[in-house]
């Protein structure tokens, strides 16, 4: 079965597979440090749940008082520089090995732990979404949607990759792109509702995926003119980018390639309302109405790479026939799900060909009328933000530590060569489970570190903790 799995929301990042154990039995419930902020904890320490708790209220008490760089808390200090070198040999049983690793810090004033909860089937609250979005209007769609009939894109997109998943309803097997609409299953189920959605005719799919252990949300309005005033408004090019085109149905015959958006005359902005209000806005609604736990970060309304304003642009007939654009409106944002805490990325294996997401990911598509479209996968719920900065090794001797234990746990009967090398590291965010709680996590910054021959062939990583330099996992690139 192809592996399409959440195009819309999975195109930039792939996610960890659970192969590879390290020492999984020496993975103890961090919810961060109880030592001075920039001072090293040996590796191994062990706190009392009281202890830590006391401890981690008071480090974010003063790293809120004093987040500043000149204070040594911040994660430059703590590294012990900006850009950074570690250089070593080492040896992997009858294998040697080298370490030749640069890193530049992204710096940040905080650095905290969170408490997490992993989202099952019974904790998805499918009356209350429900009733959130449509209320008495609501009901439900047991047959198909379809990309030809009056159905909402965002929730066709959802449902064709939940066939694509669940079914093997492959798109050249499927002409007339109708795609089923509820069913229930043992490793998922979706059920999709019809109704009416800030005065708009909508449709809205709740489901549940075991493979992603995710909850799937993807709701949005039948047409896209709706949203914006515009009836004559059918369609939606992408959404992606700048290049968020609406037209009507008139403009279908112009060729969009011979439109160069740069050279776009400067839209006039319908909407009243400023990108980071909107993005306030979003959290509310997702946290009041959809009633959803996230990181209390601040959601995304910019485009990745370039920092422009992710746009939701309309183009009527007269903008598209103009040789600039002109008479394009600006109706809204993309409000996005941040990819990143404290500055750091969530930890993602991007050598992974089945991707389980160790994140929560989602766009939106939000106007004044409100939170209009939305498509989301969600693993988590954070449950309690337990510290605002956690101390973590310096960088010379959380490398050694990385290289370590690269020596003492990895098989050497998978390496596929002679030798090995160590030649990059990125710190990123990752879930530990807790060893007495099921169903309990606790995000962490970790090291991440390819393993690969000497001929830059990467066939394995480890996973380290940032805190004390323990192993978390390795893991083997099939």
């Amino acid at each position: 079965m192809r592996k399409k799995g959440l195009a819309l929301i999975l195109a930039l990042m792939l996610g960890l597979t659970a192969c590879g154990t390290g020492k999984e039995d020496e993975v103890k419930d961090y919810a961060g440090s109880t030592e001075t902020v920039g001072t090293e904890q040996p590796a191994g320490t062990e706190q009392s749940a009281a202890g830590t708790i006391q401890a981690a209220s008071e480090a974010g008490t003063q790293a809120k008082e004093e987040a500043k760089p000149k204070n040594g808390r911040d994660l430059i200090e703590q590294l012990g520089g900006e850009d950074l070198t570690f250089s070593d040999t080492f040896q992997a049983g009858q294998i040697p090995g080298k370490s030749e690793i640069s890193y530049h810090v992204n710096n940040t004033t905080t650095l905290p732990s969170y408490k997490v909860t992993e989202i099952r089937k019974e904790d998805v609250k499918e009356a209350e979404i429900v009733k959130a979005l449509f209320g008495d209007t609501a009901k439900e769609i047991r047959g198909n949607v379809s990309k030809a009939g009056r159905d909402s894109e965002t929730v066709v997109e959802a449902c064709e990759n939940m066939n694509y998943e669940h079914i093997g309803d492959y798109q050249e097997e499927n002409p007339q792109q109708e795609f089923l609409a509820w069913k229930d299953g043992d490793s998922c189920y979706w059920h999709t509702y019809e109704g009416t959605y800030l005065g708009m005719d909508s449709e809205l799919l709740v489901g549940y995926d075991e493979d992603y252990s995710a909850m799937i949300l993807a709701f949005g309005p039948k047409n896209w003119g709706d949203a914006i005033d515009h009836p004559e408004c059918t369609e939606i090019l992408s959404l992606y980018g700048t290049e968020v085109l609406y037209r009507g149905n008139e403009a279908k015959g112009i060729p969009e390639v011979e439109k160069d958006i740069s050279s776009m005359a400067d839209p006039a902005n319908k909407c009243t309302k400023s990108p980071e209000d909107l993005a306030s806005q979003t959290s509310a609604f997702l946290s009041e109405q959809l009633q959803l736990k996230l990181p209390n970060e601040p959601l995304e309304h910019k485009n990745a790479g370039d920092d422009s304003e992710a746009q939701i642009l309309f183009f009527p007939d007269t903008a598209m026939q103009s040789e600039n654009l002109s008479g394009a409106e600006v109706n809204g944002y993309r409000i996005s799900f941040p990819v990143t805490l404290a500055g750091q990325e969530y930890y993602f294996d991007e050598f992974s060909q089945n991707p389980i997401p160790y994140l929560n990911q989602g766009e939106m598509i939000v106007t004044d009328k409100g939170v209009i479209s939305g498509y989301m996968q969600l693993r988590f719920n954070f449950e309690d933000r337990l510290t605002d900065q956690v101390a973590i090794l310096p960088f010379d001797k959380a490398m050694t530590a990385v290289q370590e234990n690269v020596a003492a746990e990895l098989d050497t009967s998978k390496v596929p060569s002679q030798s090995v090398e160590l030649d990059e590291a990125f710190l990123r965010y990752y879930p530990v489970e807790s060893p007495d709680k099921a169903n309990e996590y606790t995000y962490i910054p970790v090291w991440f570190v390819p393993i690969q021959r000497s001929s830059a062939y990467r066939f394995a990583y480890s996973i380290t903790n940032a805190m004390d330099g323990s192993l978390i996992h390795i893991g083997y690139i099939e």
